[in-house]
């Protein structure tokens, strides 16, 4: 029995051994394969970060200008919003001045003009 035990050891141990064996010719076949693939890798990636940062600042060429085109318009905006603000601005002071001669006009009084408040 011990006979056999180390005659399966010893077989173990070959068996081992020739699988390492194959296992580092494998290995070795493979290292170019494997260094090609690396190399395509890096190209593709570097090919694909190029391409990234192009597109990027494309993006960012765009977004500048439809920044630019947006702050313009706003710009309009504000100029016709200001202008209207003057428009009801000056209502609002005509209707202002009317109301306070109405305001100060004595019976008999027929013109605003000689309740001025400016006199």
């Amino acid at each position: 029995m011990r006979q056999d035990r180390e005659a399966r050891t010893r077989e173990w141990q070959k068996a081992k051994e020739e699988n390492e064996r194959k296992w580092q010719e494998a290995q070795e076949e493979n290292k170019p394969k494997w260094a090609e693939h690396d190399r395509k890798w890096r190209e593709e990636k570097e090919e694909q970060d190029r391409k990234w940062w192009e597109e990027k600042k494309e993006q960012d060429c765009k977004w500048e200008e439809n920044r630019a085109e947006f702050q313009k318009v706003h710009e309009e905006i504000m100029v016709l919003a200001q202008r209207h603000d003057r428009h009801i601005g000056a209502l609002g002071a005509r209707w202002g001045m009317q109301s306070e001669t109405t305001f100060r006009k004595r019976p008999g009084q027929e013109s605003w003009k000689k309740t001025s408040i400016y006199r």
